[in-house]
Protein backbone atom coordinates (compact mmCIF):
# COMPACT_ATOMS: atom_id res chain seq x y z
CA UNK A 1 0.00 0.00 0.00
CA UNK A 2 1.77 3.64 -1.03
CA UNK A 3 2.01 6.10 1.17
CA UNK A 4 -0.09 9.35 1.15
CA UNK A 5 1.24 12.53 2.61
CA UNK A 6 -1.98 15.92 2.91
CA UNK A 7 0.65 18.46 3.37
CA UNK A 8 -0.39 22.37 3.09
CA UNK A 9 -3.34 21.78 5.60
CA UNK A 10 -4.74 22.81 9.13
CA UNK A 11 -4.75 19.65 10.55
CA UNK A 12 -7.08 19.24 13.34
CA UNK A 13 -6.30 16.11 15.08
CA UNK A 14 -8.88 16.24 18.05
CA UNK A 15 -5.60 14.61 19.97
CA UNK A 16 -4.78 16.63 23.13
CA UNK A 17 -0.70 15.53 22.91
CA UNK A 18 -0.91 17.74 19.69
CA UNK A 19 -4.39 19.59 18.73
CA UNK A 20 -2.86 20.67 15.17
CA UNK A 21 -0.71 20.26 12.27
CA UNK A 22 0.05 21.29 8.75
CA UNK A 23 0.37 17.73 7.36
CA UNK A 24 -0.42 13.85 7.94
CA UNK A 25 1.73 10.43 6.43
CA UNK A 26 -0.02 7.42 6.62
CA UNK A 27 1.74 4.63 5.41
CA UNK A 28 0.18 0.72 4.92
CA UNK A 29 -3.08 2.27 5.80
CA UNK A 30 -1.61 3.67 9.48
CA UNK A 31 -0.78 7.77 10.37
CA UNK A 32 2.86 7.16 10.74
CA UNK A 33 3.66 10.93 10.94
CA UNK A 34 1.66 14.17 12.14
CA UNK A 35 3.50 17.61 12.03
CA UNK A 36 4.93 19.98 10.17
CA UNK A 37 5.19 20.01 6.17
CA UNK A 38 9.15 20.09 6.35
CA UNK A 39 8.93 16.91 8.73
CA UNK A 40 6.18 14.96 7.31
CA UNK A 41 8.54 15.76 3.20
CA UNK A 42 11.04 14.60 4.81
CA UNK A 43 9.86 11.27 6.43
CA UNK A 44 7.89 10.65 3.39
CA UNK A 45 9.33 7.93 0.95
CA UNK A 46 9.94 9.04 -3.13
CA UNK A 47 6.98 7.39 -4.53
CA UNK A 48 4.73 8.60 -1.82
CA UNK A 49 1.39 10.05 -3.42
CA UNK A 50 1.09 14.09 -2.04
CA UNK A 51 -1.66 16.06 -1.89
CA UNK A 52 -1.74 19.57 -1.52
CA UNK A 53 -4.54 20.67 0.55
CA UNK A 54 -3.93 24.46 -0.40
CA UNK A 55 -5.14 25.50 3.38
CA UNK A 56 -8.38 23.24 3.72
CA UNK A 57 -9.09 21.23 7.34
CA UNK A 58 -8.25 17.94 7.63
CA UNK A 59 -9.75 15.65 9.90
CA UNK A 60 -10.26 12.28 11.96
CA UNK A 61 -12.79 10.55 9.14
CA UNK A 62 -16.29 11.24 11.05
CA UNK A 63 -17.84 8.31 12.96
CA UNK A 64 -21.63 7.62 12.91
CA UNK A 65 -22.09 5.24 15.66
CA UNK A 66 -25.43 5.17 15.54
CA UNK A 67 -27.87 4.49 12.71
CA UNK A 68 -29.64 1.67 10.99
CA UNK A 69 -28.32 0.34 7.79
CA UNK A 70 -30.36 -2.82 6.51
CA UNK A 71 -33.51 -0.30 7.25
CA UNK A 72 -31.53 2.38 5.11
CA UNK A 73 -30.98 0.74 2.12
CA UNK A 74 -34.45 -1.15 2.00
CA UNK A 75 -35.83 2.89 2.29
CA UNK A 76 -33.06 4.07 -0.78
CA UNK A 77 -35.24 0.90 -3.01
CA UNK A 78 -38.57 2.29 -1.71
CA UNK A 79 -41.10 5.10 -2.32
CA UNK A 80 -39.65 8.20 -1.30
CA UNK A 81 -42.17 10.27 0.67
CA UNK A 82 -39.89 12.65 2.63
CA UNK A 83 -40.76 15.52 1.29
CA UNK A 84 -44.62 14.90 0.39
CA UNK A 85 -46.41 18.03 1.51
CA UNK A 86 -49.98 15.86 1.24
CA UNK A 87 -51.67 12.23 1.26
CA UNK A 88 -52.47 13.01 -2.44
CA UNK A 89 -49.24 13.59 -3.35
CA UNK A 90 -48.31 9.95 -1.38
CA UNK A 91 -50.89 8.28 -2.78
CA UNK A 92 -49.80 9.11 -6.77
CA UNK A 93 -46.64 7.93 -5.34
CA UNK A 94 -47.57 5.15 -4.02
CA UNK A 95 -50.11 4.43 -6.90
CA UNK A 96 -47.01 5.03 -9.83
CA UNK A 97 -45.06 2.65 -8.26
CA UNK A 98 -47.84 0.22 -7.95
CA UNK A 99 -48.70 0.29 -11.75
CA UNK A 100 -45.36 -1.55 -12.45
CA UNK A 101 -45.40 -4.34 -10.01
CA UNK A 102 -47.21 -7.85 -10.24
CA UNK A 103 -50.91 -7.41 -8.42
CA UNK A 104 -50.05 -8.70 -5.09
CA UNK A 105 -46.47 -7.66 -4.58
CA UNK A 106 -46.12 -5.71 -1.49
CA UNK A 107 -45.47 -1.91 -1.94
CA UNK A 108 -43.22 -0.11 0.18
CA UNK A 109 -43.00 3.53 1.20
CA UNK A 110 -41.08 5.25 3.60
CA UNK A 111 -40.66 9.08 5.16
CA UNK A 112 -43.83 10.70 5.71
CA UNK A 113 -44.40 13.00 8.38
CA UNK A 114 -48.10 14.02 8.94
CA UNK A 115 -46.62 17.57 10.76
CA UNK A 116 -45.55 18.00 7.00
CA UNK A 117 -48.61 17.64 5.47
CA UNK A 118 -51.50 19.81 4.14
CA UNK A 119 -53.83 17.74 6.16
CA UNK A 120 -51.77 17.52 9.09
CA UNK A 121 -52.64 13.92 9.89
CA UNK A 122 -51.54 10.71 9.22
CA UNK A 123 -52.34 8.55 6.14
CA UNK A 124 -55.11 6.16 6.57
CA UNK A 125 -55.66 2.21 5.53
CA UNK A 126 -58.88 4.08 3.13
CA UNK A 127 -56.29 6.62 1.80
CA UNK A 128 -54.03 4.19 1.09
CA UNK A 129 -56.77 2.36 -0.58
CA UNK A 130 -56.95 4.54 -3.20
CA UNK A 131 -53.59 4.17 -4.28
CA UNK A 132 -54.40 0.63 -4.59
CA UNK A 133 -56.14 -2.43 -3.19
CA UNK A 134 -54.54 -4.89 -5.57
CA UNK A 135 -51.41 -4.63 -4.03
CA UNK A 136 -50.59 -4.46 0.26
CA UNK A 137 -48.94 -1.19 1.43
CA UNK A 138 -46.77 -0.82 3.88
CA UNK A 139 -46.24 3.66 4.68
CA UNK A 140 -43.41 4.17 6.94
CA UNK A 141 -43.57 7.22 9.25
CA UNK A 142 -40.27 9.44 9.48
CA UNK A 143 -39.44 8.14 12.76
CA UNK A 144 -39.44 4.52 12.56
CA UNK A 145 -41.97 3.94 14.80
CA UNK A 146 -45.03 4.61 13.07
CA UNK A 147 -46.41 2.88 9.98
CA UNK A 148 -49.46 2.98 8.22
CA UNK A 149 -51.11 -0.68 5.88
CA UNK A 150 -53.75 -0.69 3.22
CA UNK A 151 -56.60 -2.71 3.56
CA UNK A 152 -54.79 -5.30 2.06
CA UNK A 153 -51.52 -5.01 4.40
CA UNK A 154 -53.56 -5.11 7.68
CA UNK A 155 -55.63 -8.61 6.71
CA UNK A 156 -52.07 -10.19 5.34
CA UNK A 157 -50.68 -8.77 8.67
CA UNK A 158 -53.67 -10.69 10.90
CA UNK A 159 -55.03 -7.04 11.96
CA UNK A 160 -58.66 -6.67 12.81
CA UNK A 161 -61.31 -5.05 15.00
CA UNK A 162 -60.70 -7.67 17.33
CA UNK A 163 -57.08 -7.72 17.59
CA UNK A 164 -55.46 -7.22 20.61
CA UNK A 165 -52.65 -4.84 20.87
CA UNK A 166 -48.93 -5.58 21.95
CA UNK A 167 -47.28 -4.51 24.67
CA UNK A 168 -45.61 -1.29 23.90
CA UNK A 169 -47.67 -1.25 20.43
CA UNK A 170 -50.83 1.05 19.78
CA UNK A 171 -53.17 0.04 16.63
CA UNK A 172 -55.06 3.32 16.05
CA UNK A 173 -59.06 2.98 15.64
CA UNK A 174 -61.99 4.84 14.20
CA UNK A 175 -64.01 6.17 17.28
CA UNK A 176 -67.38 5.43 15.59
CA UNK A 177 -66.56 0.97 15.60
CA UNK A 178 -63.32 0.97 16.75
CA UNK A 179 -62.67 -0.24 12.77
CA UNK A 180 -57.85 0.02 12.54
CA UNK A 181 -57.39 2.78 10.78
CA UNK A 182 -54.10 1.19 9.41
CA UNK A 183 -52.07 3.60 11.38
CA UNK A 184 -49.45 1.64 14.29
CA UNK A 185 -47.76 2.69 16.54
CA UNK A 186 -44.15 0.48 17.73
CA UNK A 187 -45.85 -2.89 15.45
CA UNK A 188 -42.83 -2.97 13.15
CA UNK A 189 -41.85 -6.56 14.41
CA UNK A 190 -45.76 -7.32 13.72
CA UNK A 191 -46.03 -5.73 10.58
CA UNK A 192 -42.54 -7.69 9.37
CA UNK A 193 -44.00 -11.41 10.23
CA UNK A 194 -45.87 -10.63 6.99
CA UNK A 195 -43.99 -8.64 4.76
CA UNK A 196 -41.76 -10.55 2.67
CA UNK A 197 -37.60 -10.05 2.91
CA UNK A 198 -36.50 -7.29 0.09
CA UNK A 199 -34.78 -9.17 -2.59
CA UNK A 200 -31.22 -9.52 -2.02
CA UNK A 201 -30.26 -7.95 -5.06
CA UNK A 202 -32.40 -4.72 -3.58
CA UNK A 203 -30.90 -4.89 -0.83
CA UNK A 204 -27.73 -4.81 -2.15
CA UNK A 205 -28.31 -1.95 -4.71
CA UNK A 206 -29.79 -0.19 -1.36
CA UNK A 207 -26.33 -0.49 0.88
CA UNK A 208 -24.74 0.71 -2.50
CA UNK A 209 -26.05 3.60 -2.53
CA UNK A 210 -26.24 4.31 1.46
CA UNK A 211 -22.20 3.56 1.29
CA UNK A 212 -21.56 6.82 -1.48
CA UNK A 213 -23.69 8.76 0.46
CA UNK A 214 -21.67 8.09 4.03
CA UNK A 215 -18.61 8.90 2.08
CA UNK A 216 -19.98 12.06 0.27
CA UNK A 217 -20.55 13.05 4.24
CA UNK A 218 -17.06 12.15 4.77
CA UNK A 219 -18.58 9.06 7.19
CA UNK A 220 -15.64 6.21 7.39
CA UNK A 221 -16.79 4.28 9.73
CA UNK A 222 -20.59 3.09 10.82
CA UNK A 223 -22.08 1.50 14.06
CA UNK A 224 -25.62 -0.36 13.48
CA UNK A 225 -27.67 -0.12 16.60
CA UNK A 226 -30.80 -2.26 15.05
CA UNK A 227 -32.53 -3.76 18.04
CA UNK A 228 -33.69 -6.80 15.49
CA UNK A 229 -30.06 -7.43 14.79
CA UNK A 230 -29.54 -11.39 15.71
CA UNK A 231 -26.36 -12.58 16.73
CA UNK A 232 -25.47 -13.27 13.16
CA UNK A 233 -26.08 -9.79 12.05
CA UNK A 234 -22.10 -9.10 12.11
CA UNK A 235 -21.41 -11.73 9.59
CA UNK A 236 -24.57 -10.62 7.54
CA UNK A 237 -23.96 -7.03 7.60
CA UNK A 238 -19.92 -7.72 6.17
CA UNK A 239 -21.38 -9.81 3.34
CA UNK A 240 -23.73 -7.38 1.91
CA UNK A 241 -21.17 -5.50 2.06
CA UNK A 242 -18.57 -6.96 0.49
CA UNK A 243 -21.36 -7.78 -2.53
CA UNK A 244 -22.02 -3.74 -2.53
CA UNK A 245 -18.90 -2.62 -2.52
CA UNK A 246 -19.61 -0.68 1.04
CA UNK A 247 -16.71 1.18 1.37
CA UNK A 248 -16.94 2.56 5.15
CA UNK A 249 -15.56 0.33 8.26
CA UNK A 250 -18.63 -1.56 9.98
CA UNK A 251 -17.82 -1.50 13.43
CA UNK A 252 -19.66 -3.82 15.78
CA UNK A 253 -23.12 -4.21 15.49
CA UNK A 254 -25.48 -3.95 18.12
CA UNK A 255 -27.65 -7.46 18.94
CA UNK A 256 -31.44 -7.07 20.41
CA UNK A 257 -31.87 -8.51 23.58
CA UNK A 258 -33.39 -11.92 22.78
CA UNK A 259 -34.71 -12.28 26.16
CA UNK A 260 -32.31 -14.16 27.92
CA UNK A 261 -28.84 -13.86 28.15
CA UNK A 262 -28.12 -17.23 27.62
CA UNK A 263 -29.19 -16.98 23.99
CA UNK A 264 -26.97 -13.67 23.64
CA UNK A 265 -23.91 -14.39 21.10
CA UNK A 266 -20.29 -14.53 22.33
CA UNK A 267 -18.86 -11.19 20.79
CA UNK A 268 -18.54 -8.78 23.61
CA UNK A 269 -17.79 -6.20 21.81
CA UNK A 270 -21.06 -5.78 20.24
CA UNK A 271 -23.72 -3.79 22.16
CA UNK A 272 -26.96 -5.21 23.71
CA UNK A 273 -30.00 -2.79 22.02
CA UNK A 274 -33.02 -2.34 24.23
CA UNK A 275 -36.05 -0.17 23.17
CA UNK A 276 -37.34 0.97 25.87
CA UNK A 277 -41.46 1.98 24.12
CA UNK A 278 -42.87 4.99 25.50
CA UNK A 279 -46.48 4.64 23.62
CA UNK A 280 -48.40 3.59 26.88
CA UNK A 281 -49.18 4.95 30.55
CA UNK A 282 -45.64 3.08 31.62
CA UNK A 283 -42.94 2.15 29.29
CA UNK A 284 -42.15 -0.97 28.70
CA UNK A 285 -39.89 -3.06 29.49
CA UNK A 286 -40.57 -1.27 33.13
CA UNK A 287 -37.85 -0.23 35.58
CA UNK A 288 -37.28 -3.62 37.77
CA UNK A 289 -37.27 -6.10 34.15
CA UNK A 290 -34.69 -3.19 33.15
CA UNK A 291 -32.63 -3.18 35.81
CA UNK A 292 -32.57 -7.16 35.42
CA UNK A 293 -31.52 -6.71 31.51
CA UNK A 294 -28.53 -4.06 32.53
CA UNK A 295 -27.52 -6.81 35.85
CA UNK A 296 -27.34 -9.59 33.15
CA UNK A 297 -25.39 -8.48 30.59
CA UNK A 298 -23.26 -6.72 32.70
CA UNK A 299 -22.21 -9.22 34.63
CA UNK A 300 -21.35 -11.19 30.83
CA UNK A 301 -18.59 -8.10 30.36
CA UNK A 302 -21.56 -6.38 27.39
CA UNK A 303 -22.45 -3.13 26.93
CA UNK A 304 -25.92 -2.21 26.60
CA UNK A 305 -27.33 0.06 24.51
CA UNK A 306 -31.42 2.07 25.70
CA UNK A 307 -33.43 4.00 23.29
CA UNK A 308 -35.03 6.28 25.21
CA UNK A 309 -36.20 9.69 23.63
CA UNK A 310 -38.97 11.37 26.38
CA UNK A 311 -38.05 12.63 29.47
CA UNK A 312 -40.00 9.74 31.58
CA UNK A 313 -38.27 7.19 29.70
CA UNK A 314 -34.81 8.25 30.27
CA UNK A 315 -35.29 8.79 33.87
CA UNK A 316 -36.34 5.39 33.82
CA UNK A 317 -33.50 4.07 32.34
CA UNK A 318 -31.53 6.31 34.90
CA UNK A 319 -33.55 4.24 37.81
CA UNK A 320 -32.89 0.90 36.13
CA UNK A 321 -29.18 1.26 36.18
CA UNK A 322 -29.44 2.62 40.12
CA UNK A 323 -31.43 -0.20 40.87
CA UNK A 324 -29.11 -2.38 39.14
CA UNK A 325 -26.01 -1.16 40.89
CA UNK A 326 -23.96 -0.74 37.46
CA UNK A 327 -22.20 1.99 36.16
CA UNK A 328 -20.71 2.60 32.85
CA UNK A 329 -17.37 3.69 32.07
CA UNK A 330 -15.46 1.13 30.91
CA UNK A 331 -18.62 -1.05 30.06
CA UNK A 332 -19.53 1.24 27.33
CA UNK A 333 -22.99 1.34 28.45
CA UNK A 334 -25.22 4.01 26.83
CA UNK A 335 -28.31 5.82 26.31
CA UNK A 336 -29.98 6.35 22.80
CA UNK A 337 -31.38 9.68 21.93
CA UNK A 338 -32.28 10.89 25.49
CA UNK A 339 -34.09 14.33 23.73
CA UNK A 340 -35.19 15.68 26.57
CA UNK A 341 -32.57 15.87 29.55
CA UNK A 342 -32.85 18.14 31.96
CA UNK A 343 -29.68 19.27 34.16
CA UNK A 344 -31.09 17.06 37.53
CA UNK A 345 -30.94 14.39 34.84
CA UNK A 346 -27.99 14.76 33.10
CA UNK A 347 -25.92 14.90 36.43
CA UNK A 348 -27.77 11.16 37.51
CA UNK A 349 -26.66 9.78 33.61
CA UNK A 350 -22.54 11.18 34.82
CA UNK A 351 -22.82 9.88 38.39
CA UNK A 352 -23.45 7.00 36.70
CA UNK A 353 -20.92 7.27 33.90
CA UNK A 354 -23.65 6.46 31.14
CA UNK A 355 -22.71 7.24 27.47
CA UNK A 356 -25.45 9.52 25.77
CA UNK A 357 -25.39 8.88 21.93
CA UNK A 358 -27.31 11.97 20.74
CA UNK A 359 -29.40 13.32 17.59
CA UNK A 360 -28.94 17.27 17.88
CA UNK A 361 -29.37 16.86 13.67
CA UNK A 362 -32.98 16.59 14.79
CA UNK A 363 -33.02 20.34 15.96
CA UNK A 364 -32.18 21.02 12.08
CA UNK A 365 -34.78 18.84 10.67
CA UNK A 366 -37.30 18.61 12.81
CA UNK A 367 -36.64 21.85 14.80
CA UNK A 368 -40.06 24.34 13.85
CA UNK A 369 -42.27 20.80 14.76
CA UNK A 370 -40.60 20.72 18.33
CA UNK A 371 -41.09 24.54 18.51
CA UNK A 372 -45.05 24.02 18.08
CA UNK A 373 -45.57 20.16 19.74
CA UNK A 374 -42.96 20.32 22.84
CA UNK A 375 -43.59 22.28 26.16
CA UNK A 376 -41.67 25.10 26.43
CA UNK A 377 -40.32 24.12 29.20
CA UNK A 378 -38.64 21.44 27.68
CA UNK A 379 -37.31 22.76 24.36
CA UNK A 380 -33.73 23.89 26.22
CA UNK A 381 -33.34 20.21 26.92
CA UNK A 382 -33.96 19.09 23.70
CA UNK A 383 -30.88 16.90 22.04
CA UNK A 384 -28.87 19.19 24.78
CA UNK A 385 -25.32 18.01 23.80
CA UNK A 386 -23.60 20.71 25.69
CA UNK A 387 -25.96 20.31 28.99
CA UNK A 388 -25.01 16.67 28.66
CA UNK A 389 -21.65 17.95 28.43
CA UNK A 390 -22.02 20.65 31.24
CA UNK A 391 -22.75 17.87 33.72
CA UNK A 392 -19.50 16.01 32.47
CA UNK A 393 -21.79 13.28 30.40
CA UNK A 394 -19.47 11.47 27.77
CA UNK A 395 -21.66 12.78 24.74
CA UNK A 396 -21.18 11.41 21.13
CA UNK A 397 -23.72 11.89 18.21
CA UNK A 398 -25.04 9.48 15.62
CA UNK A 399 -27.65 10.14 12.80
CA UNK A 400 -30.56 7.47 13.24
CA UNK A 401 -30.30 6.98 9.46
CA UNK A 402 -32.49 6.29 7.46
CA UNK A 403 -34.40 8.65 9.97
CA UNK A 404 -32.44 11.49 8.72
CA UNK A 405 -29.74 11.42 6.17
CA UNK A 406 -26.12 10.59 7.65
CA UNK A 407 -24.61 14.03 7.55
CA UNK A 408 -21.60 14.62 9.88
CA UNK A 409 -21.81 18.27 9.13
CA UNK A 410 -25.10 18.73 10.02
CA UNK A 411 -24.89 17.19 13.09
CA UNK A 412 -21.93 19.61 13.99
CA UNK A 413 -23.70 22.80 13.25
CA UNK A 414 -27.24 21.31 14.81
CA UNK A 415 -25.30 21.40 18.02
CA UNK A 416 -23.16 24.31 18.17
CA UNK A 417 -26.65 26.38 16.61
CA UNK A 418 -29.55 24.67 17.81
CA UNK A 419 -31.34 25.98 14.51
CA UNK A 420 -34.07 24.85 12.78
CA UNK A 421 -33.97 24.36 8.74
CA UNK A 422 -36.30 27.72 8.51
CA UNK A 423 -33.46 29.93 10.55
CA UNK A 424 -35.57 29.63 13.78
CA UNK A 425 -33.18 29.29 16.61
CA UNK A 426 -34.44 26.76 19.41
CA UNK A 427 -34.04 27.69 23.30
CA UNK A 428 -30.82 26.60 24.77
CA UNK A 429 -27.30 26.53 24.66
CA UNK A 430 -25.49 25.79 21.63
CA UNK A 431 -22.25 23.65 21.65
CA UNK A 432 -18.37 25.13 21.56
CA UNK A 433 -17.24 24.10 17.88
CA UNK A 434 -14.51 21.86 18.89
CA UNK A 435 -16.43 19.75 21.22
CA UNK A 436 -19.64 19.59 18.30
CA UNK A 437 -16.84 18.14 16.47
CA UNK A 438 -15.76 15.85 18.73
CA UNK A 439 -19.45 14.45 18.40
CA UNK A 440 -18.56 12.67 15.51
CA UNK A 441 -14.72 11.91 15.87
CA UNK A 442 -13.07 10.93 18.89
CA UNK A 443 -16.48 11.31 21.18
CA UNK A 444 -18.29 8.47 18.94
CA UNK A 445 -14.95 6.64 18.47
CA UNK A 446 -15.53 6.31 22.22
CA UNK A 447 -19.04 5.57 22.52
CA UNK A 448 -18.54 2.47 19.80
CA UNK A 449 -15.44 1.34 21.71
CA UNK A 450 -12.83 1.85 18.94
CA UNK A 451 -10.97 4.90 20.32
CA UNK A 452 -7.93 3.29 19.81
CA UNK A 453 -8.21 3.33 16.04
CA UNK A 454 -10.53 5.75 15.25
CA UNK A 455 -11.36 9.01 16.12
CA UNK A 456 -8.00 10.51 16.21
CA UNK A 457 -5.65 11.82 13.73
CA UNK A 458 -2.27 10.35 15.60
CA UNK A 459 0.65 7.82 14.90
CA UNK A 460 -0.50 4.48 15.00
CA UNK A 461 -3.83 4.78 14.13
CA UNK A 462 -5.59 3.96 11.11
CA UNK A 463 -5.65 6.58 8.33
CA UNK A 464 -9.29 7.41 8.48
CA UNK A 465 -9.52 11.58 7.12
CA UNK A 466 -11.79 13.54 5.73
CA UNK A 467 -10.80 16.87 4.21
CA UNK A 468 -13.69 20.11 4.52
CA UNK A 469 -13.55 23.36 2.61
CA UNK A 470 -13.74 24.88 6.23
CA UNK A 471 -14.54 24.02 9.59
CA UNK A 472 -17.27 22.30 10.54
CA UNK A 473 -19.42 24.12 12.05
CA UNK A 474 -19.41 26.87 9.43
CA UNK A 475 -22.29 26.91 6.91
CA UNK A 476 -20.56 26.73 3.99
CA UNK A 477 -18.28 23.74 5.07
CA UNK A 478 -18.55 20.88 2.26
CA UNK A 479 -16.44 17.51 2.05
CA UNK A 480 -13.73 18.06 -0.32
CA UNK A 481 -12.07 14.13 0.15
CA UNK A 482 -13.07 10.99 1.82
CA UNK A 483 -9.91 9.10 3.16
CA UNK A 484 -9.92 5.58 4.56
CA UNK A 485 -7.13 3.82 5.20
CA UNK A 486 -5.06 5.83 3.76
CA UNK A 487 -6.65 5.69 0.59
CA UNK A 488 -9.16 8.31 -1.10
CA UNK A 489 -12.54 6.74 -1.40
CA UNK A 490 -14.30 9.46 -2.26
CA UNK A 491 -13.49 13.34 -3.82
CA UNK A 492 -15.38 16.33 -4.67
CA UNK A 493 -13.69 17.35 -8.45
CA UNK A 494 -12.51 20.38 -9.77
CA UNK A 495 -15.05 20.71 -11.66
CA UNK A 496 -18.50 20.22 -8.47
CA UNK A 497 -18.72 16.41 -9.95
CA UNK A 498 -18.85 14.27 -7.09
CA UNK A 499 -16.47 10.65 -7.17
CA UNK A 500 -16.33 7.48 -5.50
CA UNK A 501 -13.44 4.94 -5.78
CA UNK A 502 -14.84 1.98 -4.96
Amino acid sequence: MAELLLSNARVVTMDPACPSAQAVLARAGRIVRVGADAACRRAASAGARVIDCCGMVVLPGFIDPHLHLLAWAAALRAVDCTDARSIDEIVRRIRERAADLPPGTWVRAVGYDESRLAEGRHPTRWDLDAATTAHPVRLVHRSGHALVLNSRALALAGITVASEEPPGGVIDRRLSDGEPTGLLLEMNEVVARAVPPLPRAELVAGLREAGKRLLAAGITAVQDLSHTNGPDAANVLAALARESGFAPRLLPPAEGWPGDAAALSGDVARPIKVMLRETGERPVPDVAELAAIVRACHARGRAVAVHAVERRTVTAVVEAFTRAGVRGGEARHRIEHAGVCPPELARRIAALGLIVVSNPVFLAESGDRYLRDVAPADQPYLYDTAGLAAAGVRVAAGSDAPVVSADALATVRAAVTRTARSGTVLPGTGLDPERATALVTAAAAHAAGVEAELGRIAPGLAADLVVLSAEPHRAHARVAMTIIGGEVRWRREPDGEDRAYW
